[in-house]
């Protein structure tokens, strides 16, 4: 992102560093390709991508994405609102963002979630949308902005040049706080304006950087109009921007790579949407950065004065077909890529403000519901892999059911058993009649734990863990309880009720909204 008026040293000439990639993990972890700034919950997100073969747990975890984001500390303690983003994701209307999830291609989502973007699309990894031509109009939908560095295949800044950023953004920002406070003092008349006089040798430095960054090498000097920098601009900023360097002091983690010269395919990501997908992504393909997101634009222009400079790959990922669908659509892909600036990404507000009143023709709505219902093959495959999933899931719920009922009627069996035992006259000679009972009991509580776990492992794990089936008695005359862990089925039949419903709703949303077009 340099330009001819520039003064600055241009990049390094492409060094022969190997940027082949290195198998990742089976299962999402750490890596020094990885290091994952969104924590456990993005690990979680990225496993949920790789072991379903449809989109209905995302659709699940939609709901738990909500209920983090409404009780994050971090944003509550900030006064960051996510209200509206949240009542969007409630099941209620919730509905709405399955259709819309439902229509983009697996790899796009995969790539969104692990904040791989610019890498993946680089690299041909997956099915990416075109970029609207100027013959298609006004096309409206999301777009995602994923950054990499110049010349290096799609990777993105290894551990030493993160250290640089995260340099050159506190150097900034000590640089601001600078000229702010200079700015006090020529509106209380106590200095002209670029008179640096009194600031210590530091303070000058980090002023005369700022000026660098912004391009601007004479910017607060004496004769000069007074002037704020150019991508920090009041205090009310400042938390947001601490919030950024987290995120870049969290990939600079030398346990994963102590040469720190291994490459990274994540970046933070930023996610926006627009009536026009193709006047609004070209934004970011301009020297000049005007209109980019603040925090966007100051990493690329920090890495740019360090000589490290970066291409930011906007890609259209979600094109909408309704117009009421633009702020949903955003909000969507916000969190499912957690690119909120106190998560790990760009956004510094809520998303979802651009309403759809924005759009003002029908056309190039028509335009892309052809796209998407008849053109691309997506939507129909993963609406017909997620009713497959549902299908499956209810079968088995409804064995699971059957298998309670059959395993309650074993346990009448057992305590009438029991209680005819409890009658004999007390001899060891029916001793092992108990025990035999004893063996039943462990067997049926070990076939109704495979279930229930294989329950699990396909993708609902609400249920609790069962108490264990209490054995007989130890001897004819001890009195045995009656209280077995089939006895806790009725709570368990509830779920499974519960989730039968849940299922039933979503098959019924998606054979209504999506099937009269496949």
């Amino acid at each position: 992102m340099s330009s001819p008026h520039d003064c600055r040293p241009p990049d390094p000439t492409p060094s022969p560093e190997i940027l082949d990639s290195v198998p990742l993990p089976d299962l999402p972890a750490q890596t020094a390709q990885m290091p994952m700034p969104g924590g456990q919950e993005q690990i979680e997100l990225i496993k949920l991508c790789e072991e379903s073969y449809s989109l209905y747990p995302m659709c699940l975890e939609l709901q738990k994405l909500a209920d983090d984001m409404e009780q994050n500390q971090e944003l509550s303690d900030n006064e960051f609102a996510v209200l509206e983003t949240v009542k969007a994701l409630r099941k209620q209307r919730g509905w709405q963002m399955h259709k819309l999830l439902h229509s983009m291609p697996r790899g796009i989502i995969q790539s969104i979630v692990q904040g791989t973007v610019a890498f993946d699309y680089v690299n041909r990894n997956g099915t990416w949308l075109s970029t609207p031509g100027l013959a298609d109009g006004p096309v409206p939908g999301v777009y995602v902005v994923g950054l990499s560095r110049t010349d290096k295949r799609g990777w993105f800044l290894n551990i030493k040049e993160m250290r640089a950023l995260v340099k050159g953004i506190k150097r900034y920002m000590a640089g601001y706080k600078a000229i702010s406070k200079h700015i006090s003092s020529v509106n209380a008349g106590a200095v002209s304006v670029g008179n640096l006089a009194a600031f210590s040798l530091q303070e000058r430095d980090d002023v005369q950087f700022v000026a660098l960054v912004d391009r601007e090498a004479n910017k607060f000097k004496l004769g000069h109009p007074t002037a704020l920098p150019k991508w920090i601009t009041k205090d009310e900023e400042l938390p947001r921007f601490e919030a950024l360097l987290r995120t870049y002091e969290r990939m600079c983690d030398e346990s994963l790579d102590p040469t720190e010269q291994v490459r990274m395919r994540q970046s933070p990501l930023y996610v926006g949407c627009s009536k026009d997908l193709r006047s609004r992504t070209m934004h970011y393909g301009r020297d000049s950065l005007h209109g980019v997101n603040r925090y966007l634009g100051l990493t690329i222009e920090i890495l740019a004065q360090a000589s490290l400079s970066v291409v930011a790959h906007a890609r259209p990922v979600l094109l909408i077909w309704e117009k009421h669908q633009l702020p949903i659509a955003e909000q969507l892909v916000t969190t499912i890529a957690g690119s909120l600036i106190y998560q790990h990404g760009f956004n510094s507000i809520e998303s979802g403000g651009t309403g759809a009143y924005t759009i003002t023709s029908d056309v190039h709505l028509a335009s892309n519901a052809r796209m998407i219902m008849s053109v691309q093959d997506d939507m129909r495959k993963n609406v017909r892999d997620t009713l497959q999933d549902l299908e499956g899931r209810e079968q088995f719920l409804l064995k699971l059911n059957r298998i309670k009922e059959e395993v309650a009627e074993i346990t009448e069996t057992m305590e009438a058993c029991l209680t005819k035992v409890r009658g004999f006259p007390d001899d060891p000679r029916w001793n092992h009649i108990l025990d035999e009972m004893n063996e039943i009991a462990e067997r049926m509580e070990k076939r109704l734990e495979e279930r229930k776990e294989a329950l699990r492992q396909a993708g609902d794990g609400r249920f609790d863990q069962p108490a264990p089936v209490k054995k007989a008695g130890e001897s004819a005359g001890k009195e045995p309880s009656k209280a077995t862990g089939l006895d806790n089925m009725a709570g368990f039949d509830i779920d499974m009720d519960t989730a039968l419903i849940e299922q039933g709703c979503l098959k019924s949303t998606l054979d209504a909204g999506c099937l009269p077009y496949l």
